[in-house]
């Protein structure tokens, strides 16, 4: 190795690098607790390439040696590549139309030599946050547009989100909303923002209370504000349409735009989760897209079995856990998917309420460290991107934890790190160690 060399792994950042590492740890454990088998030795088990845990441990291997080519590479290089990953992503996004394989009702996997499935939903984050990172460092010197410069870089961002929506994946295509962290960061203005959470709360108002109710709620309300500005609208008339504007929007939104997303554009399965949350049952004979299975399992209530079965396994590991292989739900095969979208379950049982506490402030630390990093980079190509792997992690974090315990939809969507998978610890390696690369060398600004 030469003295460079040396160099640049000298100046990696050992918070996060080590961070990693326990992180990679917890998430192996995790898959040995799922998968282990005491009529089978541990090394035959680890060797075999026959289960997820062997098969986990072959990914971290490799995904180490692409994190250790990734600090190597030319930081202008990976630059440089921004725009042409992006579009070979997209690319790849769409051939799963064509040769995709449907795997748990989701058309988004390319099968490789029956050894690995890749999703290339997981891996056009990478790209994604590159090619976003590349236009606004371009774009840098360009003030007097900055409505088109927002424009652009909303349409980067939404193109593979969309796709991720026609390949039945909405999980990875509301992740993409993560990227909002960065445009924020970058100088969007708030006024977004407020406008996307009255959105929410009128489309969870809608499916709480009766139509009727809320139609009157919001006409009410509508008049407090006409009332309480009378003295503004009789000086400016315009403020007067635009409550009135508003007030017919938010009516439409409730009494169609609403209707149309859960019976048109989602699936019955989706919109039953939705449901399933505020503790009401969604009727898929409205659903446009149901199929004869998505009836036969209303009754059911799969997803309420899901969530039920999780939080009876994260709930009954008590204060201390039951310890390593004592785990009765996991041993029983209770929990579905457990190994991937419900991990953080075996880690509830087998360490209890103290375990799952280290476990959270260790990611949590691991998250804050990564936007600490992303804030001190000089280059608006680093910073960008930082800020979008930033919002990456601490959004899907956020959300695989809560749909655990039951507090968010069950949206496939995996815990980075310690969900079995190799797409995403991929993605998410490369995604980490192409930020500590840029920060290695934070001196150098890239365009």
């Amino acid at each position: 190795m030469t003295l460079q060399e040396k160099k640049i792994f000298f100046d990696i950042d050992k918070t996060i690098l080590f961070l990693y590492l326990c992180l990679i740890f917890i998430g192996l454990t995790a898959v040995f607790i799922v998968e282990h088998n005491a009529n089978t030795s541990f090394f035959s088990t680890l060797f075999s390439f026959n289960n997820n845990f062997s098969k986990q441990f072959y990914f971290i291997i490799f995904s180490f040696i692409i994190a250790f080519i990734i600090i190597l590479v030319e930081s202008n290089l990976i630059v440089s590549f921004a725009y042409l990953s992006y579009g070979i992503g997209l690319f790849l996004m769409i051939l799963t139309f064509v040769i995709g394989e449907n795997i748990n009702g989701s058309n988004s996997w390319i099968s490789i030599g029956g050894v690995l499935n890749l999703q290339p939903a997981e891996l056009c984050k990478v790209f994604t946050s590159l090619a976003l990172a590349k236009y606004y460092s371009s774009m840098t010197h360009n003030a007097n547009k900055k409505e088109g410069i927002k424009m652009i870089a909303l349409i980067i961002v939404f193109i593979p989100a969309i796709l991720s929506i026609l390949q039945h994946e909405l999980g990875q295509a509301i992740i993409y909303l993560s990227f909002m962290i960065a445009l924020y960061r970058e100088g969007f203005p708030a006024s977004i923002l407020i406008v996307s959470i009255c959105f929410a709360i009128l489309v969870l108002a809608s499916l709480i209370i009766e139509p009727n109710t809320l139609v009157i709620s919001l006409i009410g309300i509508a008049l407090f504000f006409f009332f309480f500005n009378l003295k503004k609208i009789k000086k400016n008339k315009k403020l007067g349409w635009i409550i009135a504007i508003i007030l017919i929007f938010s009516v439409f939104i409730q009494r169609f735009t609403v209707p149309y997303i859960f019976n048109n554009l989602l699936e019955c399965y989706q919109s039953t989760r939705i449901y399933s949350l505020i503790g009401k049952d969604y009727d898929c004979t409205q659903n446009k897209k149901r199929i004869s299975k998505d009836l036969k399992l209303v009754s059911r209530k799969p997803d309420d079995y899901n969530v039920r079965q999780s939080m009876i396994a994260v709930g009954s590991g008590g204060f201390l856990g039951k310890g390593l292989f004592k785990s009765t739900q996991t041993k029983g095969k209770y929990v579905p998917a457990q190994h991937t979208d419900f991990i953080f379950t075996s880690i509830g049982e087998a360490f209890g309420f103290l375990g799952c506490s280290i476990f959270l402030i260790i990611y949590l630390t691991f998250i804050l460290r990564l936007l600490n990093i992303a804030e001190s980079q000089r280059s608006t190509f680093a910073r960008v991107y930082g800020y979008s792997i930033v919002g990456f992690f601490f959004m899907q974090f956020a959300i695989n934890v809560n749909m655990t315990i039951g507090l968010f939809p069950v949206i496939g969507i995996t815990l980075p790190f310690i969900s079995y998978g190799g797409s995403s610890l991929f993605t998410f390696t490369i995604l980490l160690f192409i930020l500590l690369k840029f920060d290695i060398d934070k001196q150098k600004v890239f365009r």
